[in-house]
């Protein structure tokens, strides 16, 4: 190889190098961002599920005991 395009070829890989380390640096902060809204999220929805389980086994609980009563009437 001529030392010209030697140069240009080492020049060229260090460029892409350092391009590809940015690259790889912003796709793991990016995916950090991601990961931690959605296990946020997640966080947030199971708290909601455990608050509506909650609520119909609550509801579920006086519908059994109303027609209990309504039944024990007749």
């Amino acid at each position: 190889m001529s030392p010209s395009l030697e140069n240009f070829v080492k020049d060229w890989s260090i460029t892409l190098a350092m391009g590809g380390g940015i690259c790889a640096l912003i796709g793991l902060v990016a995916g950090w961002i991601i990961w931690k809204n959605a296990r946020r999220f997640t966080e947030r929805l199971e708290a909601d599920n455990r608050d509506a389980i909650a609520e119909y086994e609550r509801t579920s609980d006086e519908i059994s005991k109303i027609r209990a009563e309504l039944t024990s009437e007749d």
